[in-house]
């Protein structure tokens, strides 16, 4: 669906960061058409800002069903909830297994102490761009910060 009657990115950020000053029914607006156009994440940062816990939980029970761990975990922030739902975060993580989202899969994994299975994932990713950067990185970083200065010393001679 095309996205009609929402904020550009930068007018989002203003309205956000109070920059730019709307009234709650506007936030509403905005919050809504963000849900009508599949921009979940958009549309619970609006939603926060009224503090609407039942719209919050709608798409708390959206992103469980795309399996998106990420939106799940920070809209499940928001709602205060103290406890995690250890069961609707488990379905959260097997339906982003399903639909490939393996990224969201290994969160999901790690936040549930599910290691074997997110050992699994990190081995099915193991060829991935990111992964080998962070790889490579590691063998750079140091925990003496005088190490990287001589590296960079002995670079430019």
């Amino acid at each position: 669906m095309v996205a009609q009657n929402i904020p550009n990115a930068v007018e989002k950020r203003d309205i956000l960061f109070g920059v730019k000053k709307v009234t709650p029914a506007q936030l509403l607006a905005f919050a809504k058409g963000y849900e009508a156009s599949d921009m979940l994440n958009d549309a619970a940062e609006f939603f926060n800002q009224l503090k609407s816990t039942e719209d919050l939980r709608r798409i708390l029970l959206a992103a469980e069903s795309e399996g998106d761990v990420f939106l799940w975990l920070k809209v499940h922030r928001w709602i205060g909830d103290a406890s995690m739902d250890q069961a609707a975060l488990g379905r959260c993580t097997l339906n982003a297994e399903k639909f490939g989202k393996f990224r969201y899969a290994l969160l999901g994994h790690q936040k549930l102490g599910n290691e074997k299975a997110a050992q699994a994932i990190q081995e099915q990713l193991k060829d991935d761009g990111d992964f080998q950067a962070m790889e490579e990185a590691e063998v750079f970083l140091s925990e003496n910060p005088e190490e990287i200065l001589d590296l960079d010393e002995e670079s430019e001679t």
